[in-house]
């Protein structure tokens, strides 16, 4: 097992290294079988995110979230942590974050901790996953922090080459329900 920080180095060289048509290919291939999935079918309050540094990029299934009258929440930095804010328009109601990731705005609606027991489904990237759904993030437990009241499914999302066998997992990680990693047919 390789230590934390080597893994988030190689994972990010990886992620980068894709090419910006290889990771448009597979971010649409990737929210079509979101979109088949029996936990999205069901959902009405997703939890998603906005991707940077080449993560899959789930924006066209965010436009389907409101097509299809569901309810779209998205991570905002608040307080030194992250929470949810209900996102009603993709346009009006996002601007650049605290780290140059677009966020919801300050007239979203932020849900409380215990609110978040209303999220259906979360889809949750991270630079590696292993088999058992444990996942490797940034280093900074944010995303830990927020999932800790998290009882919806909790589906892990990214490309196939994040998959490893086993990750250090400590008191405070949360694993994932399933993963769904994509890669483009041969």
């Amino acid at each position: 097992m390789q230590g934390k920080q080597n893994l988030r180095h190689h994972m990010s060289e990886l992620r980068n290294a894709q090419s910006n048509e290889d990771v448009e290919k597979k971010s649409l291939l990737l929210s079509q079988k979101i979109r088949k999935h029996d936990c999205y079918k069901k959902a009405t309050n997703i939890a998603s995110y906005i991707s940077c540094n080449k993560e899959i990029d789930l924006g066209l299934l965010h436009g389907h979230i409101f097509k299809e009258n569901k309810k779209l929440f998205l991570p905002k930095f608040f307080k030194n942590t992250y929470v949810l804010a209900e996102v009603r328009d993709l346009y009006k109601d996002l601007m650049p974050g605290k780290f140059g990731i677009s966020e919801p705005t300050d007239s979203c609606r932020i849900l409380l901790p215990e609110q978040q027991n209303n999220i259906d489904l979360w889809l949750i990237p991270a630079l590696a996953f292993s088999l058992k759904g444990d996942r490797l993030g940034r280093g900074g437990g944010y995303y830990d922090r927020l999932l800790e009241h998290a009882r919806g499914y909790k589906l892990g999302v990214g490309y196939d080459f994040q998959r490893v066998t086993e990750l250090q997992s400590d008191n405070h990680d949360v694993a994932m329900n399933e993963l769904l990693l994509i890669q483009l047919p041969s």
